[in-house]
């Protein structure tokens, strides 16, 4: 096969890959945006029951949910660096043992940086945002033993650390359950980057750039002949 043909061969070979990275793309668009629009519908619905079993935890994750029973006693954990209003600070993380035994992790909200988590209150009925989703990002530090900073929900170590098992979620308490005081409730942020279409777009164009060579070189080989 001569040099010609192998060069059009590729760019054929390429001009594909391309547009198939673009439409892989397209689809990845299709399914972020159908996440996004869920995650909305879930946080502008009503709060419903904690049900008695979690089957199928990730389906729960940004449900508002209310939950009955009491906070623990012990040490507080925290979450951070978290920033407030250009404030850093923490989140404060507490045990919660729910009406039928089972221990939740309650994210009360936010404290200055260097204050003391305060006492949790006496509050036996909870409302917020359940998460169920987690993952250490790559930038995300481990967690010093010892230390009662955390750097992420790490729901297997915080268990170790009050040494009692907690369920596969994570309650972020409504905002509307702080007071005039932190800790500050109302925590949960929706981050969840959208580029698919930028990235689709960027692939076609890079398979059209590819055509435009191909054909430009046919060209040039044609007007040398």
């Amino acid at each position: 096969m001569s040099g010609m043909r192998w060069f059009v061969l590729f760019c054929l070979v390429a001009a594909l890959l391309l547009a198939g990275l673009g439409a892989w793309q397209l689809q990845r668009l299709g399914e972020k945006r159908a996440l996004i629009a869920r995650i909305d519908t879930a946080l502008g619905a009503p709060a419903t029951a904690l049900p008695a079993a979690l089957a199928d935890p990730p389906a729960w994750d940004y449900r508002r949910v209310t939950v009955s029973g009491r906070y623990l006693p012990g040490p507080d954990q925290r979450l951070g660096p978290r920033v407030r209003e250009r404030q850093a600070g923490v989140h404060v993380l507490t045990p919660f043992r729910l009406a039928d035994g089972r221990v939740l992790l309650v994210n009360r909200g936010w404290i200055p940086a260097g204050m003391a988590p305060p006492a949790a209150g006496d509050d036996d009925r909870l409302t917020g945002v359940l998460r169920t989703r987690f993952r250490r990002g790559a930038f995300v530090p481990e967690h010093q033993a010892g230390s009662d900073m955390w750097f992420w929900y790490d729901l297997p170590g915080l268990s170790a650390a009050w040494q009692r098992e907690l369920m596969p979620a994570v309650l972020e308490l409504d905002a509307g359950a702080s007071g005039t005081n932190p800790p500050y409730a109302g925590t949960t942020v929706v981050d969840i980057p959208n580029n698919h279409l930028q990235y689709a777009l960027t692939w076609f164009a890079l398979a059209g750039v590819v055509l435009v060579m191909l054909l430009v070189y046919r060209r040039q080989r044609r007007s040398r002949a």
